[in-house]
């Protein structure tokens, strides 16, 4: 095989490489963190107690063993909470102590990344869910599409979920994270050749006998409040600093470009095309000098 048929064959092989890419990468978004932590728990009923109001909350005494329990996602303030987008290539973090007072035309250029697709490729967006709880009942996942014109397609129910194994390999030959967030689902009809933004949300369900519980800041501690009871102890629960719910819900912290494309014939096949081309007028050249 000749040197040019060589070339035409990687040519060929790096084409059809890059007209699969899914997500193209931008250098990623920054989100300015504090070093303020706080928490999430998924802790078991038989933990809880109902402050005088009846609204439920830990026992005074036992609350650090129920945490030890319990599921937990710690963050701090700033960190991102959802991502339409892997972290990896597309977000930054950052303190402020490392920016401050740094003028603004130093600062890093943060980009974002851009989903595309072509109009006959079958939708398939990943993102990081830092704050997903294992072992939470259910989680109801949305991704939403809007375009300049107002238009929105919000897309759930068993196109969308959360990758509670993780391991699903990409396109890039990477995998999934335990956590992230997935939309798999044929483009809807309507949805055109055009440039749109994507966002997510994520709701998580407790379920029976479990609630969630915020400790909204760890360096201030709680507050436990004691009442007297008719026995020989106090009844002691934690007053202040924590928020319980049976639903915890989260939107992503910033849209991204969400691009469809028209499609354009295989490159494989324009190059087969183009060698069996080369390939017959060779030959013809070469019959009509015999």
């Amino acid at each position: 095989m000749n040197k040019f048929f060589k070339i035409l064959i990687v040519c060929c092989l790096v084409t059809s490489f890059v007209t699969q890419a899914k997500l193209i990468r931008g250098g990623g978004r920054g989100s300015e963190t504090s070093t303020s932590p706080n928490s999430y728990y998924l802790i078991d009923d038989s933990w809880v107690v109902l402050n005088p109001n009846g609204s439920p909350t830990l026992d005074g005494y036992t609350y650090n063993d129920a945490f030890s329990a319990s599921p937990r996602k710690s963050t701090t303030s700033g960190k991102y909470d959802l991502l339409v987008v892997p972290f990896d290539g597309c977000a930054e973090e950052y303190t402020y102590d490392t920016y401050e007072g740094v003028p603004p035309e130093f600062l890093p250029d943060w980009g974002g990344c851009t989903w595309e697709f072509t109009e006959n490729e079958r939708l398939f967006v990943y993102g990081d869910f830092p704050l997903y709880l294992e072992n939470a009942f259910d989680y109801e996942v949305v991704f939403t599409i809007t375009n300049d014109s107002g238009d929105r397609w919000d897309i759930s129910g068993n196109d969308t979920y959360v990758d509670t194994s993780g391991g699903t390999v990409l396109e890039d030959g990477g995998e999934t994270n335990t956590g992230m967030v997935i939309l798999d689902a044929q483009r809807p009809a309507n949805l055109g050749p055009g440039e749109y933004k994507i966002t997510v949300s994520v709701e998580m369900f407790s379920g029976p006998n479990k609630t969630f519980f915020h400790y909204q800041d760890e360096n201030s501690g709680l507050n436990v409040d004691c009442v007297p009871t008719a026995g020989p102890d106090d009844f002691c629960f934690v007053s202040s600093g924590l928020n319980a719910s049976d639903t915890l819900s989260f939107s992503a912290d910033f849209s991204e470009t969400f691009r469809i494309v028209v499609d354009s014939p295989n490159s494989v096949s324009l190059c087969v095309s183009a060698m069996l081309l080369i390939f017959y007028r060779r030959r013809k050249c070469q019959n009509a000098f015999k």
